[in-house]
Order: C-alpha cells, then sequence, then structure tokens
C-alpha cells in the first residue's frame, strides 16, 4: 500500500504541474518511529482531493486520477512510460 500511496503522490504532482514542470517540487516522507508504533507521512503539492470526495474517500474503487478511459490512452501512447495503474484498489 505504501508503494501505491507514493505512486499516487508522484502523479497528482506531474498530472498538476503537466505545462509548467519547473514548479514540480519533490513529494516529502517522513518515517517516525515510536516504541510500539511507526507513523508513515506522505505530503506533495499535487492538489489534494476535492471536498465532495470526501465521502467516498475509502471505497474501494474511488478514485481522483480521472476518466479510466483516458488513462488507457495515455499509457499507450508511443513513448510514454508507464508509472502508475489507475489507482484502483488500494
Amino acid at each position: 500500500i505504501f508503494f501505491e500511496l507514493l505512486k499516487n503522490s508522484m502523479r497528482a504532482v506531474v498530472e498538476r504541474h503537466k505545462d509548467k514542470p519547473h514548479l514540480i517540487e519533490p513529494v516529502s516522507v517522513v518515517i517516525a518511529d515510536g516504541e510500539e508504533d511507526v507513523a508513515i507521512k506522505i505530503s506533495d503539492k499535487g492538489g489534494g482531493i476535492p471536498l465532495s470526495g470526501m465521502e467516498r474517500l475509502w471505497t474501494y474503487t474511488f478514485t481522483t486520477a480521472g476518466n479510466t478511459a483516458e488513462k488507457l490512452n495515455q499509457i499507450t501512447a508511443p513513448g510514454r512510460p508507464v508509472m502508475a495503474g489507475f489507482a484502483h484498489g488500494l
């Protein structure tokens, strides 16, 4: 799950700043270990989840990645590397 969250974060940042790549900021990961637990914080400048999506946030198929058919066309375009899936099923 950690890797999926990290990929989603990177995708969101790249998509938000696709017209201005010089504005892309790094994704920040902070790992803090306690005596009995570990906390992991992933922060990015990808724009976040709209308020309208908060109610469905923990729904299995919820995604902010956009139209699946559109994403499929983007990742199958010649010369385009696949960085992430469709952000379904975390």
